[in-house]
């Protein structure tokens, strides 16, 4: 059952995650895969030859990525593909187009968005819980007045 969710986030995380690799891409063959990279993605091994180039080097760049990761980043990898197994279908295409979008924003803007979500994520919880009450508690256009004086501050850049 891990197994089976490790490799389905694996997926998830290389699509999600790594752009697009040229359509002239040279098939990866199963033997150049190192002993670990095959150990992760076993699963494909009886079909490896039809999966598309591009797919076979998405998926090696993802196995590649499993295998970087240290005991505690793959723990909050799998918690985190177990909530998005948890989502019904709607969800997910919501956050799909989401993370699309986000995606093909400018670095910089890319940047401040991850910034300001890594210190909202250093809020005590009950601090949280007020801003999250208090964004779904104003209007659209309260919403966009918001966002509107949010992008127009300086950023502070904290070391």
């Amino acid at each position: 059952m891990i197994k089976t969710a490790i490799n389905f986030l694996l997926i998830f995380c290389v699509i999600s995650f790594h752009g697009l690799v040229s359509a002239r891409e040279a098939p990866v063959n199963w033997d150049s895969l190192s002993p670990a990279e095959q150990q992760v993605l076993k699963r494909f091994a009886d079909h490896w030859r039809q999966i598309t180039p591009e797919r076979q080097k998405r998926l090696q760049k993802g196995a590649d990525r499993w295998l970087g990761m240290s005991r505690e980043e793959r723990r909050l990898v799998r918690k985190r593909f177990q909530k998005w197994r948890s989502l019904s279908p709607k969800q997910r295409k919501v956050l799909r187009a989401r993370f699309e979008k986000f995606r093909h924003l400018p670095k910089e803007e890319r940047q401040k968005i991850r910034r300001k979500y890594h210190w909202f994520k250093q809020l005590p919880p009950a601090q949280q819980r007020r801003l999250r009450k208090r964004w779904q508690s104003m209007s659209p256009e309260q919403r966009r007045k918001f966002l509107h004086r949010q992008q127009h501050k300086p950023t502070t850049i904290i070391h």
